[in-house]
């Protein structure tokens, strides 16, 4: 059986898309084998940034390998070492600069490349739904039209994206924007910063605003915001305890690295 298959996942729906049942794959496997068609371009390749990045041209199924070639030869194509290989198959992998990247598995039989299984691990929609089209434009180019939407030649080639978990997340992030431009703006007041401790006069200890030549930092951080008149929404106080114990009011001499005099 002679196929490439391309699968383009969310990085975040990795899973879901590794998991999807590949339904088109097995119902096209007898089609296939019985009617096999050959490798044509049937319409004007167009070049594009994205296709390049990924070396495919009109003469090649993927890079510079074509579904039966010499499986070492095709091996030696490639300039990176594997990240996995056996008897079986080869896989390389291709990173991008945006911390997306793609894998592609090289499977043989008689030392003749028998598969080839491409998966991207993309990190927005918008990416998804570029490499669809231009990957769809790109097999129709070298195949002809697709016989049910992202299968071309019989079967033997599959676009596969994940649809429903797409919709789905178009779903959400739409309602997560008009979520946010519902939001009534927060328009402040005051904004007041706090330090609670001993006082540098007298004794006891309390709220000050400021903390300046002290040889410890305060026991306590308040920030305090006042939303403006008629807002009866209420912003509570952040109070935090410092967490460092140096000197505060230390200058570092540059010839012991300790601690000097305080200026």
């Amino acid at each position: 059986m002679k196929r490439l298959f391309v699968s383009l996942c969310l990085i975040s729906l990795v899973a879901a898309c590794n998991s999807r049942p590949t339904t088109e794959a097995t119902n096209t496997t007898d089609s296939a084998r019985a009617n096999p068609m050959p490798t044509k371009a049937t319409a004007t390749f167009v070049r594009t940034p994205t296709l390049d990045n990924l070396g495919l041209t009109a003469n090649y199924d993927w890079r510079r390998v074509n579904i039966g070639d010499d499986f070492t030869a095709a091996k030696s194509t490639e300039t990176t070492a594997p990240f996995e290989q056996d008897v079986a198959h080869v896989g390389y992998s291709q990173e991008f600069s945006n911390l997306e990247s793609v894998d592609y598995q090289y499977f043989q039989a008689g030392n003749r490349v028998e598969r080839i299984q491409v998966d991207f691990y993309l990190n927005s929609m918008a990416a998804v739904k570029t490499y669809r089209q231009e990957l769809a434009t790109y097999l129709t180019a070298r195949y002809g039209p697709a016989n049910a939407g992202t299968s071309w030649k019989n079967g033997n080639v599959l676009l596969i994206a994940p649809k429903d978990e797409l919709a789905a997340k178009d779903k959400q992030d739409l309602e997560s924007r008009n979520a946010i431009q519902t939001l009534e703006s927060v328009r402040t007041q005051s904004f007041q910063i706090n330090y609670f401790g001993a006082r540098q006069t007298g004794s006891g200890t309390s709220w000050q605003i400021n903390w300046f030549q002290r040889p410890q930092p305060p026991a306590l951080v308040r920030i305090r915001v006042a939303l403006r008149s008629g807002d009866r929404r209420v912003w509570p106080d952040l109070i935090v305890r410092p967490r460092a114990t140096d000197n505060t009011a230390c200058r570092i001499d540059v010839l012991t690295g300790r601690c000097g005099a305080s200026s």
